[in-house]
């Protein structure tokens, strides 16, 4: 299974996910917002780069590598507009990265 099908089908997968977190959020189950975007988008971001994950998902300072042992920290955020404005502060990450 190539990289672009495999990302088609956890696309399908999440549109159910989410489904699911809205009714469980209007249940008054779910408050919040939690691991799922963290996780999808170091996924993401590492199959489109050509990166390696880290091995540990906590793995402290550092969420993947490339092939010339770059480090990437990769941040995410969900929002219910591509117009609102991003941006993370990662001047409080005391572990050093290349990217």
């Amino acid at each position: 299974m190539t990289f672009q099908e495999k990302w088609e089908l956890a696309r399908s997968f999440i549109k159910c996910y989410l489904a699911a977190r809205e009714g469980l959020t209007r249940l008054g189950i779910l408050r919040s917002e939690r691991t799922l975007q963290a996780d999808y988008a170091e996924w993401l971001v590492a199959g489109l780069l050509g990166l390696e994950l880290a091995s540990s998902g906590t793995q402290r300072g550092w969420d993947a590598i490339d092939p010339q042992g770059k480090t990437y920290q990769i941040k995410s955020r969900i929002v219910r507009n591509l117009d609102v404005n991003t941006s993370f502060d990662i001047t409080t990450i005391d572990c050093p990265f290349d990217y």
